[in-house]
């Protein structure tokens, strides 16, 4: 199964779970916030808030299995978590 949820449901799975691999979307501080900011899909308080919220998530990325970088765009980042589902599918 994959799940799609943020960092504390991400721990807990795998605190119930702990055959379950985690895998952390990363981007750099700057670039997360310019793309925020292009998106004009938010208010900048509510901006303020997610960048909030991101930074502490950010904390805690290095107790996820796999830390993939998205700064290179979403296909490549794409292609690594399907390398990484496909390694696990296999064994």
């Amino acid at each position: 199964m994959i799940f799609d949820v943020d960092v504390k449901g991400a721990l807990s799975i795998k605190n119930l779970y702990p055959e379950a691999i985690l895998v952390f979307i990363d981007v750099p501080y700057d670039e997360l916030v310019r793309r925020l900011k292009n998106r004009n899909t938010e208010t900048p308080e509510e901006i303020e808030k997610r960048i909030s919220r991101i930074k502490m998530e950010s904390e805690l990325k290095n107790r996820f299995d796999f830390i993939v970088d998205n700064s290179k765009g979403i296909e490549t980042a794409v292609n690594e978590v399907e390398s990484i589902i496909n390694k696990y599918i296999k064994n």
